[in-house]
């Protein structure tokens, strides 16, 4: 096995103990001490032996071969024992019915250091596809972490993944990550960042992408910030309740949005 990252997959190793025992600390903050992890991009598996050593049960899905057959070598003796299960594949194109037979309960943790091209799209399908994920602690590029976890007061990050962050989970925490910490290092920083989903949602039902009122807010979101310098009445018409016209996209609050799309379903 080659320990050589591969461009392609968007791998960067991360090899700061120091960091790896903080996303550790980070979960166990966030779940139940028996809930089980899925564990996304485990590569090398640094991550993957500090979460074992938790004596939880792990499910690492892996995209790369070369690193599937490391993984299965170096933790033989926890796959043996049914304490990691390993599985090879691209995980955007997981059924979420087919992960969810492998864990068999609702409070499943996610936890990995995502490839920084695809980073945005997993945390999105964990949010909205696989409804037994109750907690999540991901790795991304600060910048595309910046834009989760931002306020209205932040003009320059707050936006669309901000505000669907704000719709359906509650924030916990966040650190951030040198390139140091990784082998080879990214030339960007990174971010790390945790989250509970919200459950028993008076406002979306479950799972969220069979929710028609959650596509319409997500529709009204988008095409109010697709020209974010343009106050609302020029880009969601006069339809809005009159108070929102005069306001720009970063002006307004998650609860907002909601407002505005329960006022267009009711008319």
């Amino acid at each position: 096995m080659s320990n050589i990252a591969k461009k392609h997959f968007g791998q960067h190793f991360l090899s700061n103990t120091g960091v790896i025992e903080k996303i550790c600390n980070l979960c166990e903050r966030i779940s139940t001490t028996a809930s089980p992890l899925l564990e996304i991009g485990p590569g090398q598996g640094a991550l993957t032996a500090a979460l074992l050593a938790t004596k939880r049960k792990v499910i690492a899905y892996e995209i790369d071969l070369d690193m599937v057959a490391h993984l299965q070598k170096r933790f033989k003796k926890a796959i043996e024992e049914g304490q990691l299960k390993i599985i090879q594949g691209d995980f955007l194109d997981s059924n979420p019915e087919s992960l969810r037979t492998h864990f068999n309960r609702n409070d499943v943790t996610a936890v990995g250091n995502l490839p920084y091209n695809v980073g945005s799209p997993i945390t999105f399908k964990l949010l909205e596809e696989l409804d037994f994920i109750s907690a999540a602690c991901l790795m991304l590029q600060k910048e595309v972490v910046q834009k989760f976890i931002a306020g209205p007061e932040d003009k320059k990050h707050y936006g669309p993944p901000s505000i669907k962050m704000k719709w359906l989970t509650h924030y916990k925490d966040h650190f951030w990550v040198s390139p140091g910490s990784f082998t080879p290092p990214p030339k960007v920083h990174s971010g790390v960042f945790a989250f509970n989903k919200k459950v028993d949602s008076t406002v979306f039902s479950s799972p969220i992408t069979k929710d028609p009122f959650f596509k319409q807010a997500s529709h009204l979101l988008h095409k109010a910030f697709s020209q974010r310098r343009k106050k609302l009445r020029n880009t969601l018409g006069d339809s809005i309740p009159e108070e929102f016209l005069g306001r720009r996209p970063e002006e307004l609050s998650p609860d907002d949005y909601l407002c505005i799309a329960k006022s267009i379903k009711a008319s």
